[in-house]
């Protein structure tokens, strides 16, 4: 069954699935495809490799727990992959528009197998100059370091800079945000140096310049996206609003009662006794979760020793460090 047309191929994996009266269901589709119908040469092969394809199942979970008390008429995801998380969301919400972007040929045809009714197109998002309808939902998992098809350093939005700094899913990410409604909410799994500042590029002031409110980022373990990546990631809550001088942050878990609780502590907006289970960062000390976490982890393994225990930025006045422009040049 191998082929170097890719079309051809899942066109017969479908016949398949039809045939038993089947429902090819993304995750399991998308791997049938890899493992049985390419060659470990092949066209999709190579970009199911290259672009991890989908989300974890529980990540999806995650967020379908995250979003279960909205209502979302409208969709968009302007890098879909193979159209998963469109799939899983649509069926959840039962949403009446749903709209995807994705590049790569052979993994937009894979993605209309799941979402019928759903307008796909072949394009960089990016690119789009003229969808002018606006999405109760905004979500997507960009690919940070990408090197195609934008040849731009830089994204600009009424005449506000931020630099990409190879983190190319900031063109992605910034360039839906025009598509959000009013009271719409967008989610994005991104590498953590997307938020980090550097020299040339701070995310949160950019974010609170254009108009827009980071509402929350929550720490995705490392090891959830092995074997195509080890390192932590993160999901990230946006909407068209007022940036509040606290931004909501925690650790999903996978465990449905500690992430339920997660949950309800960001609608609540509150922190909680487990800084993991909610943490209220404030937006211009710079201080994440997980330093904050340990910090306190070296001032309880300190306690009734006599030693004082003091943070460098109190005793520092300047801390120079390597920027990824160093790293990566």
């Amino acid at each position: 069954m191998h082929t170097n047309d890719p079309q051809i191929g899942i066109d017969k994996l479908v016949k398949r699935f039809n045939k038993y009266s089947l429902e090819p269901k993304p995750n399991i589709f998308t791997k049938l495809v890899e493992k049985n119908i390419f060659s470990p040469h092949g066209i999709l092969q190579k970009e199911l490799i290259y672009s991890h394809t989908f989300l974890p199942e529980k990540i999806e979970n995650f967020i379908k727990d995250f979003l279960k008390n909205s209502t979302i008429e409208s969709v968009l995801d302007p890098w879909m992959r193979n159209g998963g998380l469109l799939y899983r969301i649509s069926k959840e919400f039962q949403t009446k528009e749903c709209y995807g972007y994705e590049v790569s040929k052979p993994l937009c045809g894979l993605a209309t197998v799941f979402n019928k009714n759903a307008k796909l197109y072949n394009e960089y998002f990016p690119n789009k100059k003229n969808l002018n309808k606006k999405f109760d939902l905004i979500i997507s998992y960009p690919p940070a370091m990408m090197s195609l098809p934008s040849v731009n350093k830089e994204i600009i939005i009424n005449e506000k800079k931020l630099a990409f700094n190879h983190h190319k899913e900031t063109e992605i990410i910034f360039s839906s945000l025009k598509n959000l409604s009013e009271k719409g909410i967008a989610l994005f799994v991104v590498s953590p140096g997307f938020l980090r500042t550097t020299k040339n590029r701070n995310v949160y002031k950019f974010i609170r310049d254009i108009g827009f409110s980071l509402e929350g980022i929550f720490h995705i373990p490392a090891g959830t996206f092995l074997p195509f990546s080890g390192i932590e990631m993160r999901l990230i809550i946006l909407k068209k609003k007022e940036q509040p001088k606290l931004i909501f942050e925690g650790l999903v878990s996978f465990n449905k009662k500690r992430d339920q609780k997660l949950i309800n502590n960001f609608y609540n907006f509150q922190s909680d006794e487990d800084p993991e289970l909610g943490y209220l960062r404030d937006v211009r000390n710079g201080i994440d979760l997980k330093q904050f976490i340990f910090a306190e982890k070296i001032r309880k393994s300190f306690e009734g020793s006599g030693v004082e225990v003091r943070k460098l930025d109190e005793i520092s006045e300047n801390i120079f460090y390597a920027t990824e422009e160093t790293i990566y040049y």
